[in-house]
């Protein structure tokens, strides 16, 4: 039996014919899902998820439209863009009504603009996460008097009806494909499309937003993390800083046998190539950061490059020159510090790289599809507001912060260690 669904009208549409009230409106159980196929990246470092919709709206005849009317669906926004044929994020394929099942299905294809920003900031490594925020707009019907709000629901046993990722094509003419580890490389190679990035896994985070004052939920989120490699900025960064930090060590040491301005002039040279190189590890999000393992990073080498420029024949000790020795090679510990906090948050986001979460985003044979003819959505699915506290399937998260209800995916990842919403 189906759970029973938070769907009721507020007010029924007959009751605003019959001039009883003015306005009405009905809340509509809504199916949206997604076929997730690849992100790309343009030349202006813009991301862009391509994938295919396909939206099913039940009990559509609460919406009292002839039979002769076209196929009903729900518009599209992304980001809090209008996602319509113009825009050219949503273009609907084809459009269908089943009168026998009281249900609509229409198919669009989708290219959603994402959201980047960064979560994870510590020279050389950087970690990024693309969301869209998907959004069903309400609709007017008979004469503008009557409104309908879309309440998507949620998948009660195979999340796959939700989302799924589409397998690379040398899979599909597999019958099976037994090691999961092969198979998540297969699948980072059709997804990833984009120059700058790469998957840290290539399953996104799935988030419902539920309003609880108006009872029903218009919107979701769609979320995947990215990383910047540090290997880029090993070549960029680190190397010409060894070299300096070895011109400026056989400096110190010869300095009995260089003259005071020819000394200067040398730490000079060596301040201004670190001057030049440095800038590079900040990013737009933590310019207004005073204190990061960045800034420290770059405060111990121009320190140690300022002390050691202090000559012997000058102060009279050597010890500000080997301070500033010490100071710039002490600087090099902060990358092997960088990658050790870089491999306990890719394994905070991911600790099996995403082979625990295949089931939940690969259609293999043990997959059911919902069949909008044939099958009743009410035991298929279920209002977002009715997902339990406490999941016995344990496949959501439910999070109420007062106006808003929060339903996202059991995934593997350790989600109280990530960068909040």
């Amino acid at each position: 039996m189906g759970t029973k669904m938070s769907v009721a009208p507020v007010v029924s549409a007959k009751e605003a014919k019959e001039g009883k009230e003015e306005n009405s409106e009905d809340r509509i159980p809504v199916s949206n899902f997604f076929l997730v196929k690849h992100i790309v990246e343009d030349g202006d470092d813009n991301l862009t998820l391509v994938g295919t919709m396909v939206q099913k709206v039940f009990e559509t005849d609460r919406l009292e439209r002839s039979e002769s009317a076209k196929a009903f669906y729900f518009e599209y926004r992304f980001n809090d863009l209008m996602a319509d044929e113009d825009s050219g994020y949503a273009k609907r394929r084809r459009s269908e009504k089943c009168v026998r099942s009281k249900c609509t299905k229409a198919t669009f294809q989708m290219s959603a603009p994402l959201d980047v920003d960064t979560i994870f900031d510590v020279f050389p490594f950087k970690a990024y996460k693309a969301s869209v925020l998907v959004e069903l707009s309400s609709s007017t019907i008979e004469e503008e008097t009557h409104r309908v709000r879309p309440n998507l629901l949620v998948a009660k046993h195979d999340m796959r009806n939700n989302l799924s990722i589409q397998l690379p094509y040398i899979n599909k003419m597999q019958e099976a494909r037994t090691n999961d580890s092969q198979l998540l490389e297969d699948l980072k190679d059709k997804m990833d499309k984009m120059q700058d990035y790469d998957f840290i896994t290539p399953f996104p985070n799935v988030e419902y937003i539920y309003d609880n004052k108006k009872k029903y939920c218009p919107k979701c989120r769609i979320t995947f993390y990215l990383v910047q490699q540090g290997n880029s900025k090993m070549i960029e960064i680190i190397a010409p800083m060894l070299l300096i930090s070895i011109l400026n060590t056989l400096n110190v040491i010869n300095d009995e046998k260089v003259e005071n301005v020819d000394y200067i002039a040398n730490s000079a040279a060596f301040t201004l190539t670190a001057a030049f190189i440095l800038p590079s590890i900040f990013s737009k999000a933590n310019r207004n950061k005073v204190f990061t393992v960045n800034t420290v990073y770059v405060f111990l080498v121009f320190v140690g490059l300022a002390l050691s420029s202090f000559p012997d024949d000058m102060v009279g000790t050597n010890g500000f020159a080997i301070t500033g020795v010490v100071l710039l090679w002490l600087s090099f510990f902060m990358p092997v510090i960088s990658f050790i906090r870089f491999w306990i948050f890719q394994n905070q986001v991911s600790p099996t790289q995403g082979r625990a979460d295949i089931d939940d985003f690969i259609e293999r044979k043990n997959y059911k599809q919902f069949n909008h003819e044939k099958d009743n959505f009410k035991e298929h699915f279920l209002c977002v507001g009715d997902v339990p506290t406490k999941d016995k399937d344990n496949k959501y998260i439910r999070t109420d912060e007062g106006k808003y209800l929060f339903v996202e995916y059991r995934k593997e990842r350790a989600s109280c260690c990530l960068p909040g919403r």
